[in-house]
């Protein structure tokens, strides 16, 4: 049986609440690497929006939709993906003080609404520095 061409109306992507209507589901993950730099650099690499490509194999290119600061909240930027896809991410929220940065999908030839990340720089536990990897 095909899945109806409504999200709204797939059960299964759903849960109800207690109120009768549905509410959509959102799903969170969690994927964190130990990155051998101090948390500084780390940090500074991670802010700039406009340098995703420099870090991250998966995306060729990235091009700010403006020529404004890659730190200004609400940048919008445009990356090609290695595999020829392209991706539109705004920048949601830059804090310095806890070291994140987060980001939502403006458009993207996935499957996803509402999409939302957010990457931390963190200090390891052991006194080495550590990134959390954003799950998209």
């Amino acid at each position: 049986m095909a899945a109806p061409a409504d999200p709204s109306q797939n059960q299964s992507s759903f849960r109800t609440g207690a109120v009768s209507k549905l509410e959509p589901f959102y799903a969170e993950a969690f994927a964190s690497a130990v990155i051998p730099a101090r948390i500084t650099t780390v940090s500074r690499v991670v802010r700039d929006f406009a340098g995703l490509a420099a870090w991250q194999p998966a995306v060729a290119g990235c091009v700010l939709a403006d020529t404004g600061a890659p730190d200004r909240v609400g940048c919008v930027r445009t990356l090609s993906m290695a595999d020829g896809k392209t991706v539109v991410e705004s920048l949601l929220a830059l804090d310095d003080r806890t070291r994140s940065l987060t980001y939502g999908i403006v458009s993207s030839p996935c499957p996803v609404q509402s999409y939302r990340a957010t990457l931390r720089v963190l200090r390891d536990v052991r006194g080495r520095d550590r990134r959390p990897v954003s799950p998209g």
